[in-house]
Order: structure tokens, then sequence, then C-alpha cells
């Protein structure tokens, strides 16, 4: 009966010894995807920043791209219109060489 009794504490003892096993298993599983967890969200953030500077610069580009074209049509204008001026100047000129003369 003794025996009996030890070998009942001595497979109750493996299986609390077993459990506490599995306990410490499950708590450095949980701990592990916890970590993960945590570095998902850190990049996750990380990839938000990221993403939300990018959409700044892409707009800063797209605003200092059409501030660039809108200078450029103004420059072509006035190039436009100086070339028309100096043909009329040159024709004026030409026009007073003809009275003078």
């Amino acid at each position: 009966m003794i025996e009996k009794a030890r070998a009942k504490r001595k497979s109750h003892l493996s299986s609390v010894s077993n459990f506490t096993q599995m306990e410490n298993f499950i708590n450095e599983f949980i701990q592990q995807n916890n970590d993960q967890v945590m570095e998902i969200l850190f990049l996750k953030q990380n990839n938000k920043e990221i993403n939300r500077k990018y959409n700044q610069l892409a707009k800063l580009f797209h605003t200092k791209n059409d501030e660039h074209q809108k200078l450029k049509q103004e420059v072509e204008q006035i190039s436009a219109q100086n070339k028309k001026m100096e043909k009329e100047l040159k024709g004026i000129k030409d026009l007073i060489k003809k009275y003078i003369s």
C-alpha cells in the first residue's frame, strides 16, 4: 500500500512537473509572441511615419513642379512678347531711318 501511495505521489509530482514545464513553455511562447507583436506594431507605426513623410515630399514636389511649370510658361510668354517688341522696335527704327534719309 505504501508503495502504491509512493507511486501515486511520484506520478502526481511528475504530472505537476510536466504541468509546470508546459506552463513555462506557454508563458515563454506568449512572451515571444508579445515581442513579435510589439515589433510588428513598431514596424507598422514606422511604416505610417515613412508613408506620411513620403506623401509630404510628393505633395511638395508636385507643388514645386507646378510652380516651375507656371514660371516656365511665364518666361516663354515674356520671351515671345520680347521677340514681338524687338520686331516692332526694329520696324520703328527702320521707319525712322527711312524718314531721316
